[in-house]
């Protein structure tokens, strides 16, 4: 009975360690995306090389409950789950976006200008009136294309995600594949959870690089005269003509 007893024994210790080393590898954070909602509105939590890359203020983890990451921020608990990036990647020839807004979280850029091919993102920022041009690393190219996969699923060149309410938020995302141009348009960022993340993914590149990129002369950011257009046919937000860019 003693032999039974020291075996079973043994076994539940070998049981519990390993629970406490399959906790400790759900615990680490690296390369990470994590939603939460608040207000039934959806927010994210940005990780790269451990290191909060959005948004661009103090967040306090407090350990894990049930597999979804706690946090606290700005003196509120949030409960978070991390968004699989293992869906298959939707390659791109080229994205093109454009995005008015004062909402999104944090310091840095708000209203932005991007484009982004052949691993490289060129970017205005509309505040600042700065141009530069980032070369993008392996998880934001993956993830990104995760994300367009995802939101391209259904496959219509033309997708409209537009309230006729006043908003101060409007984007345009543009993107050709296969020769086919796709586009998207709208001022309900929060209706739709993958293209905020969109956004916001393009928003912590850009903010995240505001130290290393290099300077580069404004372009012609196809996305924008797509934006200007449909803020003017359906009263979406207000028209944004680009200034000069500070050299």
């Amino acid at each position: 009975m003693n032999k039974l007893k020291k075996f079973f024994l043994v076994n539940s210790l070998i049981i519990i360690l390993l629970s406490i080393i399959s906790c400790n590898e759900k615990k680490e954070i690296s390369n990470n995306i994590f939603q939460y909602y608040n207000n039934n509105i959806p927010q994210y939590i940005i990780f790269q090389e451990k290191k909060q890359l959005y948004p661009n203020i103090p967040i306090t983890i407090l350990g894990y409950n049930n597999e979804k990451l706690k946090v606290k921020k700005q003196g509120l608990v949030f409960l978070c789950e991390e968004i699989q990036m293992n869906k298959s990647n939707s390659n791109f020839d080229s994205l093109i976006i454009s995005y008015n807004t004062k909402g999104l979280e944090g310091k840095g850029i708000k209203q932005f200008d991007a484009k982004v091919f052949n691993n490289i993102l060129i970017f205005t920022d509309v505040e600042s009136k700065k141009s530069g041009l980032i070369s993008l690393n392996n998880m934001d190219e993956k993830w990104m294309k995760n994300i367009l996969s995802t939101i391209s699923s259904d496959n219509r060149l033309i997708k409209k995600n537009i309230s006729s309410s006043e908003n101060e938020n409007s984007f345009s995302i543009i993107y050709y594949k296969n020769k086919k141009k796709y586009f998207i348009v709208g001022n309900q960022i929060n209706k739709d959870a993958n293209i905020k993340l969109l956004l916001v993914l393009i928003n912590m590149i850009i903010n995240s690089n505001q130290n290393n990129y290099r300077k580069k002369d404004d372009i012609h950011y196809e996305s924008l005269d797509s934006l200007n257009n449909y803020i003017k046919k359906y009263k979406i937000g207000v028209e944004r003509i680009p200034d000069p860019v500070i050299p």
